[in-house]
């Protein structure tokens, strides 16, 4: 599978901290954000794929045999949002 590491992906404007949120947290403007933990790279479709199939299952909780973590994050304001 290929994949293109030269795409430019905007990820300004999606609750993205490494982009919306450096200033806050860094208190300059004119700073290149390089976290290593969060890159703007697409993610492979195989992982979307997963994702979405186990999401269709709609029973999220702690898995048996096999069980891996998997953290993932959202804005709390939209978590209210979606449960009302």
């Amino acid at each position: 599978m290929q994949y293109n590491f030269d795409e430019i992906i905007d990820r300004t404007g999606t609750s993205c901290v490494k982009w919306d949120f450096v200033e806050q947290f860094l208190e300059a403007k004119d700073v290149l954000s390089m976290w290593v933990a969060d890159m703007d790279f697409r993610t492979p479709d195989f992982i979307t794929d997963a994702v979405k199939k186990r999401a269709d299952h709609e029973i999220f909780g702690l898995g048996g045999e096999g069980f891996q973590r998997m953290n993932v994050a959202c804005p709390r304001s939209i978590v209210e949002e979606a449960m009302q």
